[in-house]
């Protein structure tokens, strides 16, 4: 539980970690949420699978989250960057997902 509130603590604007900081967390069962604001202020493309990947999964809340992820990651690419995330979004499994929020 103390990790689920440092990293809610560290997902406030203005916080910023390197993805390969983050990412061994990716397998700590609950802090999928917070990780993903963490995830996509990283402006590390390799952040994207796991972004996608909590579109497909969990609750409404847990989508959002990946979703505010996404846009923060996005905002954060180059062009190349920005056309992966182009192309993952066009999945249409992802994409009902998105639709259902």
């Amino acid at each position: 539980m103390e990790q689920v509130f440092l990293l809610e603590a560290l997902s406030r604007p203005g916080t910023r970690l390197a993805y390969a900081d983050l990412e061994p967390r990716l397998r700590t069962p609950g802090l999928e949420r917070p990780l993903f604001s963490l995830l996509g202020g990283t402006g590390d493309v390799r952040a994207l699978p796991a972004l996608v990947a909590g579109l497909r999964k969990g609750a409404v809340a847990t989508r959002a989250a990946a979703v505010v992820g996404l846009a923060d990651l996005y905002a954060s690419l180059s062009e190349d960057g920005r056309g992966s995330v182009g192309a993952a979004l066009r999945d249409g499994a992802v994409m009902d997902r998105l639709l259902e929020l």
